[in-house]
């Protein structure tokens, strides 16, 4: 690694610098002066001059306090999605103020944040107070951070940029290990940070992750890319994916020794899918508002249609294709029919698991498909133990997560070393609070977790049984959920 020494700063820039030092300390100076001067008693002029500069400086102050405050962790969000179009869109859209005339800001920020303003229309409505009026200080801190805010959005997405652009510079001269996952795995309150730290404390390499939208996509990434992959290992399958992935041949033996180090409650022995996490599909409800939910499979098919639940589709969503094979191990031949009596209770059918899971906290479903681990979330980080999952007579479809290197990677050594350290407790001991799942290594898991359901059985087709049968069983839910 080598570093060039900056150049010297131009005689332009040191010259507009100066240039604008001269002008506050100019203005400062005019300030000073006027209170010795001008109109009324001196004691009245200085106080009042002390007065304005006062309330000059804080609310400048906090003016910029709190356009950082809203623009910093929307400028580090937009980094970590800098390729997504909507990213760019509101990068777009923070460059409107900045050329928005005045008046027609002034006239907005009054129609919406005014007496008679939109928010104040909507807090009468419900029986609240109107806003104050848009006066003083308050007007002040609203009109300068609407115009600043977006300011310092621009801004400091540049910088941000600019720093990960310098941190890629140092990091040129490690070799890079290229992970594909899915974008919760990635998230800052994901694992993928704390499992990137802890890998490259001993790897003298560049760990980078890449985050697509699920466990199907990162596949379809792979096959799309076939052999000329940049990917070192794809991390997020699971068992259901196991079989067409090896099917595809881009895939090697991990040579990673598994007896003696998991503790998954189903025998797991495979030659090139290394297991980090594992867990059971349930359906979530919040105990305040449903006091008595269903108690098996069947009391949820035959439940009035009253009931609203949320799920995830099985062509783009593990969860939706768990629960496709969970309804598939229960009913057998008999599945199309409970898909049926199932469908007029189902609200929509998402694509992933967060747009159905927020549907449910926001109260537009009864139950949610999603994780018998999903309460301990609640428990931990919010101290809240209202959300419950319901444990069915029939047991549980159960999920085990695994990894699993390319056969082409382009760095074999570090990928090998990656896939042995996945049952290391650097790895497992974060994936209970940051992956809300149990670990499928020897790693110990919070108290919460011994409050959670623990199905009656254990539900799983292998992976060559789900891969033989996949289309045809998705092809068996549209239909009945299309009558």
């Amino acid at each position: 690694m080598s570093w060039r020494r900056p150049g010297p700063v131009s005689g332009l820039g040191l010259g507009l610098a100066g240039g604008l030092l001269l002008l506050a300390l100019a203005s400062i100076g005019a300030l000073i002066s006027a209170a010795g001067s001008g109109y009324g008693t001196p004691s009245h002029t200085t106080a009042y001059i002390r007065h304005v500069a006062g309330f000059t400086f804080f609310q400048a102050a906090l003016s910029a306090i709190l356009a950082l405050a809203l623009a910093l962790p929307v400028a580090r969000s937009c980094w970590r999605r800098a390729s997504s179009w909507n990213t760019n869109l509101l990068i777009l859209f923070a460059f409107l103020p900045v050329v928005m005339p005045t008046t027609v800001a002034a006239t907005g920020l009054i129609g919406v944040w005014g007496q008679r303003g939109i928010i104040s229309q909507l807090l009468q409505s419900a029986g609240a107070p109107s806003l104050p009026p848009v006066y003083g200080l308050g007007a002040v801190l609203l009109a300068h951070v609407f115009f600043n805010a977006p300011l310092m959005l621009r801004v400091l997405s540049a910088a941000v940029s600019l720093v990960a652009s310098v941190n890629v510079v140092i990091a040129a001269d490690k070799p890079v290990l290229t992970i594909y996952t899915y974008e919760s795995f990635t998230s800052e309150w994901g694992p993928g940070p704390a499992i990137e730290t802890a890998f490259e404390e001993n790897c003298n390499c560049d760990l980078q992750f890449v985050s697509l939208d699920s466990s199907i996509g990162i596949l379809g990434r792979v096959q799309l890319e076939g052999v000329g992959s940049k990917a070192d290992i794809v991390l997020g399958l699971d068992t259901n994916l196991m079989a067409t992935a090896r099917d595809t041949g881009l895939f090697a033996p991990h040579g990673t020794r598994l007896a003696g180090r998991t503790s998954l409650p189903v025998d797991f022995s495979d030659d090139m899918f290394v297991p980090f996490d594992w867990g059971h599909f349930a359906f979530v409800y919040n105990s305040e508002t449903m006091a008595q939910p269903p108690l098996s499979m069947q009391e949820l098919v035959d439940a009035p249609e009253s009931l609203r639940i949320v799920i995830q589709d099985p062509r783009t969503a593990t969860p939706g294709l768990g629960l496709l094979l969970w309804v598939k191990s229960v009913y057998g031949d008999d599945a199309p029919e409970a898909w049926a009596k199932l469908a007029p209770k189902i609200v929509t059918v998402t694509k992933g698991w967060w747009d159905a899971y927020s549907m449910f906290l926001e109260g537009e479903a009864d139950m949610v498909l999603s994780y018998s681990t999903s309460p301990a979330y609640h428990v931990i980080t919010e101290s809240t133990d209202k959300y419950k999952a319901a444990a069915f007579d029939e047991g549980h479809y159960m999920q085990v997560e695994v990894a699993v290197m390319l056969k082409n990677a382009p760095q074999p050594e570090l990928a090998s070393q990656f896939m042995d350290f996945i049952l290391d407790d650097g790895f497992q001991s974060v994936i209970p609070t940051t992956n809300w799942m149990y670990p499928a290594g020897k790693a110990s898991v919070p108290e919460a977790f011994g409050d959670l359901i623990t199905p009656a059985r254990s539900l799983l087709f292998t992976p060559e049984q789900v891969a033989q049968n996949k289309s045809a069983w998705v092809a068996e839910w549209q239909g009945a959920l299309s009558q």
